[in-house]
């Protein structure tokens, strides 16, 4: 299944507007009826405070019993989608592309060394060291990653998605609600 929407239904526009942000390329509707169904390529979710819901697999928003607690951070809805349909980040190794949301990313070949040593590892840390060692090999300046790092995260995390994580003790990942469901 591959989400195309996702439906709100809150009087609370400051929470529609966050769940907007949220949910990043995929498009969402805004409602205050109980009156909807759930189609097969959407989302719905449900602000609890506005009483209790009869749409069948809506996600509930609100506080204890929810499925969703308010206030949520952000990343929180990117990760529903996610869950709920196809893996959010793929590889694509004949083109050298990541796929992220189902749009290609063309990266260069270093860029696409680097992603694929983060990929494989499926969400796990990978030492600074182990990562020069496979892409570029011994012998080169650290500096180095931390220039194709930024290069990768430009072009992953432009709608401000937070995708590949660091730890100054356990080097770089990418972080596991973007690896869910099938690749």
């Amino acid at each position: 299944m591959s989400v195309k929407s996702i439906k709100v239904y809150t009087k609370n526009k400051y929470l529609f507007q966050k769940i907007r942000r949220d949910a990043g390329s995929i498009l969402v509707d805004y409602g205050i009826s109980e009156g909807a169904l759930l189609c097969e390529d959407e989302i719905v979710l449900w602000d609890n405070s506005m009483g209790s819901c009869t749409i069948s697999g809506a996600i509930t928003l609100g506080g204890e019993g929810a499925d969703i607690l308010l206030p949520f951070p952000l990343g929180t809805v990117s990760a529903l989608i996610q869950k709920n349909g196809e893996s959010t980040l793929g590889i694509d190794t004949k083109n050298k592309a990541a796929i992220l949301h189902g749009a290609r990313i063309r990266l260069t070949d270093v860029e696409f060394s680097l992603f694929s040593s983060l990929y494989e590892k499926r969400g796990e840390y990978v030492t600074r060291e182990d990562l020069i060692s496979s892409v570029w090999g011994d012998g080169i300046d650290g500096g180095i990653l931390n220039v194709y790092i930024h290069y990768l995260r430009e072009k992953l995390e432009g709608d401000g998605e937070k995708i590949i994580l660091s730890s100054r003790k356990l080097g770089y990942c990418i972080d596991k609600r973007f690896l869910g469901g099938k690749d």
